[in-house]
């Protein structure tokens, strides 16, 4: 990763979907959120109906509900965090970067590209994801927990390719469809007040 201590980069994308029941079809997206590492290998996915609002995907994930479960500590000792954009919620072990109104200091503008070339990866990881599977472009099945079973299975066996070295590095670029998060105002002002001391240590030192 291009932020030192960063293990993965957090970010999700759209999958569309066409239900087939019977002789009617209906189109839907589910949600693919992700841990991509600098390896182009995911170490956590979860996938979700699109109805779920986006700002409660990441609560509803197991990554969530383990760290809460476990602490920052038990997963990523006191060294290494996550990194994703604005529309996740800054934490000690999520950093997100600053929000530029146009008054950023140059360190705080370091920061934030060291950390947009670090959120390039998940980008890329996701469009070789679909560049090889590209059942993934537009899934057609009977039924939603089928759906969740063949993005699930594609991303384990993307790992698979990518361990072995079969890649496809030249493969056709996939648009991605992206999620539309907005986040709302974060109720958790001790665990964001953490993440933002954290962002500010990580800054002094570039």
């Amino acid at each position: 990763m291009y932020v030192a201590g960063v293990i993965g980069v957090l970010d999700s994308c759209l999958i569309s979907v066409t239900v087939s029941k019977d002789s009617h079809k209906s189109s839907k997206c589910v949600i693919l959120q992700a841990v991509c590492t600098s390896e182009l290998l995911f170490t956590d996915v979860f996938v979700v109906s699109h109805d779920v609002s986006d700002e409660n995907v990441l609560a509803s994930s197991g990554l969530y509900e383990m760290i809460c479960a476990k602490g920052r500590v038990a997963l990523f000792h006191n060294t290494y965090c996550l990194v994703a954009d604005t529309t996740y919620p800054i934490r000690e072990w999520l950093v997100v970067p600053y929000k530029d109104h146009g008054n950023l200091s140059q360190k705080k503008k370091r920061f934030n590209a060291q950390h947009r070339c670090s959120r390039a990866l998940a980008e890329r990881c996701f469009g070789l994801l679909k560049g090889r599977w590209r059942r993934l472009l537009h899934v057609n099945r009977t039924d939603m927990a089928k759906v969740w079973q063949i993005v699930m299975a594609c991303c384990v066996l993307q790992n698979l390719c990518r361990r072995n070295y079969d890649n496809l590095e030249d493969a056709e670029p996939v648009q991605l469809l992206r999620t539309c998060q907005v986040l709302n105002e974060d109720k958790d002002n001790e665990a964001a007040q953490l993440g933002v001391f954290r962002r500010m240590r990580i800054t002094k030192n570039l």
